[in-house]
């Protein structure tokens, strides 16, 4: 029974981490999330 949660944790780490780096490399699709400058300088 631990082997299956052994391999439970390592699925639950690699979709985290996958996440993750899906997250921090897409800054094309963030851009439009960001907030609106109050003043042009």
């Amino acid at each position: 029974m631990d082997v299956v949660f052994l391999i439970g944790r390592i699925l639950f780490v690699a979709v985290v981490l996958s996440s993750g780096v899906a997250h921090l490399t897409s800054t094309a699709a963030m851009a439009g999330a960001a907030p609106i400058p109050l003043f042009d300088v």
